[in-house]
């Protein structure tokens, strides 16, 4: 071993050269051991969409009885869309709730408020009924769509107390 550094390389000892190649390491693998950063970025999640708001109040109709009695009313301005930023290009949808002691039940809104005329001219009308259960019409811009709200129904012969429900919805797949 005492040979192998006596040797020189161009007139400089190999044990001199071997020496300052490790202390090169050790010195570069110390500074690289202590200037290292780890960065962790944490981000808050995104805020929900914004789909915007519906307002329809429950409707109570009393006093129906069973052998096909029919009703027939209006509520107007009864339904009112306020279309968040998210909700521009969904769509409105609207489905019953089945209810076997009922003939027949529809429901159909008609746009009297429009935010967005080109997509829901003023008049569109949306019928739900017992035939399909669920319907749906795109909306446009957001902004406010009001709806009066148009119900027929007719009682089934079978006795009971019937409830239905009526959902409205902003979604972004249409009604099949």
């Amino acid at each position: 071993m005492k040979k192998l550094l006596k040797r020189t390389w161009l007139g400089i000892p190999i044990g001199i050269i071997a020496g300052t190649l490790i202390g090169t390491a050790v010195l570069a693998a110390l500074l690289l051991s202590i200037t290292q950063h780890i960065t962790q970025t944490i981000t808050e999640p995104p805020p929900p969409p914004d789909y915007g708001t519906i307002t329809a109040p429950d409707i109570d109709l009393q006093d129906l009885v069973a052998g096909g009695q029919s009703f027939g009313g209006v509520w107007p301005l009864h339904v009112e869309i306020v279309l968040g930023p998210d909700g521009a290009g969904k769509h409105l949808w609207l489905e019953l709730d089945e209810d076997s002691l009922y003939a027949e039940y529809e429901v159909k809104l008609v746009c009297r408020v429009s935010a967005d005329l080109a997509v829901v001219p003023i008049g569109t009308e949306v019928i739900v009924d017992m035939t399909n259960w669920r319907t749906s019409i795109p909306l446009g811009n957001a902004g406010t769509y009001i709806f009066d709200q148009f119900i027929h129904l007719k009682t089934g012969s079978g006795w009971g107390e019937a409830s239905t429900g009526f959902k409205i919805a902003i979604s972004s797949v249409a009604a099949p």
